[in-house]
């Protein structure tokens, strides 16, 4: 992907259907780069959807392209990316539960997740991510931007979120 040590990389994995709100997270990318250098940070979406779905969300991602956004398609092994990303970033506007988020927790991942369906079961606000409101990209890229700002915080919800996904699912 080209990311730099330095770097930070946000992951979004989902279909790129309506529900799961992958715009969302595409926008509070763009708002996160208004507050942090865009340069410090990257946004990988890994998933797919319908021609017309993938071409609407990359003309998205170009409106501002010093935000740095790749697409990596489906991915059979999702799991194998997780160790490389820092914070994953999970925006749907309706989940019944959000495998992703118990995938992304076992892999001590902190997440920022929309607070719809279950998924505030699955993430213990404060705890082993933050939950915002669906729908909104300002506030979840400045929510995103904070916990970027704190390593010690992203790294204690982390090892919180592996300890809650082992022991509860």
């Amino acid at each position: 992907l080209g990311v730099e040590p330095s770097q930070l990389l946000i992951g979004a994995v989902g279909h790129f259907g309506d529900e799961k709100g992958v715009d969302v997270a595409i926008r509070s990318f763009q708002e996160l780069c208004r507050v942090r250098n865009p340069a410090s940070v990257m946004l990988v979406v890994i998933g797919n959807g319908t021609a017309k779905q993938a071409a609407t969300l990359r003309d998205l991602a170009a409106q501002r392209p010093q935000c740095r956004v790749h697409f990596a398609g489906f991915v059979q092994d999702v799991e194998h990316w997780f160790p490389a990303i820092d914070l994953s970033l999970h925006t749907p506007r309706l989940e019944a539960f959000g495998l992703v988020l118990t995938e992304s927790m076992a892999t001590a991942l902190p997440v920022v997740a929309t607070r719809v369906g279950g998924i505030p079961e699955i993430v213990k606000d404060t705890r082993t991510g933050l939950l915002v409101d669906p729908d909104s990209p300002w506030k979840t890229g400045r929510v995103v931007a904070e916990l970027l700002a704190d390593p010690d915080r992203r790294a204690a919800m982390g090892a919180e979120g592996r300890r809650v996904a082992l022991a509860e699912f």
